[in-house]
Order: structure tokens, then sequence, then C-alpha cells
């Protein structure tokens, strides 16, 4: 009888073990579950976050080509409006080149004339004072 009612004293404690046992496996499985769950949440709200920042990264791609075409765009116009100038720029040293050789034609006329109408004045006054003395002369 006394070793019957060890055993049941034994049964009655590994009972007892077996229901902590339980109890701790129940709160470790419950625990799990609530860890899965949070791995769950954060992979989703990860996964979303990712979605999230490559979709940005993408708009900002996006916006970096379009800002390099009107660069790009931009860089044509200002080298077509500077190759005009420098075609105006040498028409209009051309057009200043011909001026200066014209006006230097010009004043080598004018001082050829000049010279040639000096030229007829002397004559025309040493004529008249020719003419004078002449006149002079013969009316003596």
């Amino acid at each position: 009888v006394i070793q019957e009612e060890e055993y049941m004293v034994q049964i009655v404690e590994l009972e007892q073990q077996v229901a902590v046992a339980m109890t701790a496996k129940n709160k470790a499985e419950t625990q799990l579950a609530e860890r899965d769950k949070q791995m769950t949440e954060m992979e989703a709200t990860s996964s979303g976050e990712s979605v999230r920042l490559a979709a940005s990264v993408e708009t900002m791609r996006l916006e970096a080509m379009r800002k390099q075409r009107e660069h790009e765009a931009e860089r044509e116009k200002v080298k077509a409006a500077l190759a005009e100038l420098k075609r105006k720029a040498d028409r209009a040293e051309k057009a200043r080149k011909k001026l200066e050789l014209n006006s230097t034609e010009e004043k080598e006329k004018w001082s050829t004339e000049r010279e040639v109408l000096q030229a007829s004045i002397q004559e025309s006054q040493t004529s008249s004072r020719s003419s004078a003395d002449e006149l002079a002369r013969v009316t003596e």
C-alpha cells in the first residue's frame, strides 16, 4: 500500500510536471506565433518599403533622364546660337574690312583729286600772275 501511495504521489508529481511543461509549451507556442506574426508584419512592411523605395528611385532616375535631355537640348540651342553669332561676326568683319578698303581707296582718290585741283589752282594762279605781269608790262 505504501508503495502504491508513493507511486500515486509520483504520478501526481509527474502530472504536475507535465501540466507545467504543457503550460510552458503552450506559452512558447503562443510566443512563437506572436513572433511569426511580427516577422510577417515586418516582412510586409519591409517589402512595402522596398517597393516604395524602388518606385522612388525609378522616379528619380526618370527625372534625371528628363533633366539630362533638357540640358542636352539647351546645350544644342546654345551651340547653334553660338555658331550663328560666329557667322555674323565673320560677315561683320568681312564687311568692316571691305569698308576700310573702300574708305582707303576713296581717301586716295580724294587725295589725288585734291592734288590735281591744287595743281590746277596753282597753275591758274601762275597763269593769272603771268597775265597780270604781261598786262602791266603792256600798259606801261
